[in-house]
């Protein structure tokens, strides 16, 4: 959380247990000597999130999954074509190739 404003009032970070401003402790803000006053958007926030470069290993992983979709862009999910007498079909129903699914997995955080 890099900044709070409430109505337009910037809220400094309190820096010591008894200065006034707000607390992030990662999962809420916590006012001291402010309030959240009633209103439609009269609540601003700012914050950084993200990595500062995409981990490689992410960034492979999701390569090869849009390289298999653009591959499969004709055949739209096409698992197997069966043509001698009748005409059978099967599709992939998975939408991301499960070695990337694995990479995606390690980088998600899920909400306590």
């Amino acid at each position: 959380m890099s900044s709070v404003s409430i109505d337009g009032v910037g809220i400094q970070l309190a820096t010591t247990p008894t200065t006034a401003g707000y607390l992030w402790d990662g999962r809420r803000i916590l006012l001291r000597g402010f309030r959240f006053c009633r209103g439609v958007q009269n609540i601003q926030l700012s914050y950084g999130a993200g990595y500062p470069t995409v981990p490689i290993d992410l960034k492979q992983a999701a390569i090869e999954a849009f390289a298999l979709t653009y591959r499969q862009r004709v055949r739209i999910g096409e698992k197997s074509n069966s043509m001698g007498g009748q005409v059978t079909i099967s599709f992939d129903m998975s939408d991301v190739p499960p070695r990337s699914m694995a990479v995606f997995s390690q980088y998600r955080r899920l909400a306590l």
